[in-house]
């Protein structure tokens, strides 16, 4: 569910302006807390401070990448639930974990995923996507698909998050039908 394939191209989606044009407003929000002058790349100016710097400092950034991400993740989400989500979820630790993840390609060569499909291409495989994803766009979870040999993809209206109505009563659905 939410394909996410760890290469540049998703990367670069994600956290370098793939986003902007769905959402500029949140794009500028995150994208204008890194100074133009700074040498970082976007996630590792967060996570610097995120991780070295005041306290004050560590909870804001750790808040806007959280804040970034929460906001594209559903179809129509409002500011006032995002900030509701954002008091109930540990979104320090999430946004540290992320942004170290990211920072490292997600410790995988590029392509890596895409490479080495040929080792799981024994296993059924369900594939749960939503067709507004804006964090795992669905021309990831298109080629996933296509390139894998016993996968079946489902494409749903929603975005990225699990609880969107259509793409929790899938998953629920295939877990029902594959519960040994």
């Amino acid at each position: 569910r939410g394909i996410y394939l760890g290469n540049k191209e998703s990367y670069e989606h994600y956290l370098n302006g793939g986003v902007k044009k769905e959402f500029p407003e949140i794009w500028k929000r995150f994208s204008k807390n890194v100074p133009k002058e700074s040498h970082l790349s976007i996630p590792k100016y967060f996570l610097e401070k995120m991780t070295n710097s005041s306290q004050a400092e560590k909870r804001h950034f750790s808040y806007e990448w959280a804040f970034y991400e929460i906001s594209i993740f559903k179809k129509n989400i409002t500011k006032k639930e995002v900030e509701e989500i954002l008091k109930q979820i540990p979104y320090q630790s999430l946004s540290i974990m992320e942004a170290h993840y990211l920072t490292n390609d997600c410790f995988l060569e590029e392509n890596y995923i895409l490479k080495n499909l040929e080792k799981i291409n024994h296993i059924p495989i369900k594939i749960v996507h939503g067709k507004e994803d804006a964090i795992c766009p669905l021309k990831f979870a298109i080629e996933l698909d296509c390139k894998l040999k016993n996968s079946e993809l489902f494409i749903l209206e929603g975005g990225h998050s699990d609880s969107e109505p259509e793409i929790e009563k899938k998953i629920i659905e295939i877990i029902n039908e594959n519960v040994w």
